[in-house]
C-alpha cells in the first residue's frame, strides 16, 4: 500500500473521489478499471476515508480471486461474509463453522470494528433476524457481580452455545462446580468464570490444550453463537400459526417442538419472523 499511497493522491480525479465518499455524495460510479484495478480502489477507499467497506461480487470463485489480491494490502482487515446453508430437511448435525463466520462479521459490524467485508450477491440477499433481535439477549459479566450459576447456564443455552464435557472449540460451554468454562465468538482464546456463590470471583481467559490461565479480565460481553434465536415460550405459537396454514405439516411441527427448528427456518421463515433485515443494514 505504501507505492499506492504515494501516487493517489496526486491524482485529481482520486482526490475528488475520495472527498465525495466522506461527504457521503452517493451514489458514486467508477467505471474502465480492470479487476485489479478495482480492488486497489476498494482498499484505498478504506486506507483514505477510514470508513468500512464492503466488496461485493458474483460468485464465490470470483470471491476468492479478490480475497487472494487483498491479501496484498493488509489481510488482517479483511472478513469474508458466507452464504449460509440452506436446510430443508432433517439432519441430526450442521456444520456450525460458517454460522460462526457469519455471527462473527455480525458482532463486529455490531461493535463497529469492521474494516473490510468480502461477500457475494447472493451471501447478502439470503434472509436473516433483525439486528435488535439477534442482540437483545447479549449478556455482560463482570467481576465481583452477583449472577446465579443456574442463570447463567440458562443464558448461554439461549445464546445457542452446546454444552460439552470440555471447551475445546467456538460455541461450547461446560460447567464443572462454581466453574464455567465457555469460547465466545468475539475472543482468541475460551473463557474461564469461577463463582464464589452468587457472585463472579473471577474471569479469565485459557489455553484450550493447557487449560492454563492465560491473562484475567475485568468484564466480558457474551454474544450469540446462534444466528436463528428462537423463544422457547414462542414455539407453541409459531406452531398453531404453521398449522393454521399448512394443517398437514405434521412432521414439520413435531421437529420444530423437538428443538430442530433449525431445519425449518427457511421452510417457514415468516412465521418465525415478521420482519427480516440483510447484513448491509448493520452499516447504517
Amino acid at each position: 500500500m505504501d507505492a499506492l499511497a504515494k501516487v493517489l493522491p496526486k491524482m485529481r480525479k482520486f482526490d475528488a473521489y475520495i472527498n465525495d465518499v466522506k461527504k457521503d455524495n452517493f451514489p458514486i460510479s467508477l467505471s474502465g478499471l480492470s479487476d485489479s484495478q478495482k480492488v486497489h480502489f476498494a482498499y484505498a477507499t478504506r486506507f483514505y476515508t477510514e470508513r468500512p467497506i464492503m466488496i461485493v461480487t458474483y460468485n464465490d470463485i470470483q470471491l476468492k480471486k479478490i480475497r487472494e489480491d487483498l491479501k496484498f494490502f493488509n489481510d488482517d482487515e479483511v472478513l469474508v461474509f458466507p452464504k449460509r446453508e440452506v436446510v430443508y430437511y432433517d439432519i441430526d448435525t450442521m456444520n456450525k463453522d460458517i454460522t460462526m463466520d457469519r455471527l462473527s462479521i455480525y458482532t463486529k459490524l455490531y461493535e463497529s470494528e469492521t474494516k473490510v467485508i468480502l461477500t457475494t450477491v447472493e451471501a447478502l440477499m439470503q434472509k436473516t433476524i433483525s439486528k435488535n433481535k439477534l442482540f437483545e439477549r447479549v449478556l455482560q459479566l463482570e467481576s465481583g457481580k452477583d449472577i446465579s450459576l443456574d442463570l447463567l447456564k440458562d443464558s448461554l443455552n439461549e445464546l445457542g452455545y452446546e454444552r460439552t464435557d470440555m471447551v475445546e472449540g467456538r460455541g461450547q460451554y461446560t460447567v464443572r462446580g462454581g466453574i464455567i468454562d465457555f469460547f465466545p465468538l468475539t475472543t482468541k482464546n475460551p473463557v474461564r468464570v469461577e463463582f464464589w456463590g452468587d457472585e463472579i470471583d473471577s474471569i479469565r481467559h485459557f489455553d484450550v490444550e493447557s487449560q492454563r490461565t492465560i491473562e484475567p479480565l475485568k468484564d466480558i460481553s457474551i454474544f450469540p453463537v446462534e444466528e436463528f434465536l428462537v423463544d422457547k415460550n414462542d414455539i407453541e405459537g409459531i406452531c398453531e400459526e404453521i398449522l393454521g396454514v399448512y394443517p398437514n405439516a405434521i412432521q414439520d411441527i413435531e421437529a420444530i417442538k423437538n428443538g430442530k427448528h433449525l431445519t425449518k427456518i427457511d421452510k417457514y421463515f415468516k412465521f418465525f419472523y415478521c420482519m427480516f433485515l440483510h447484513i448491509y443494514i448493520f452499516l447504517y
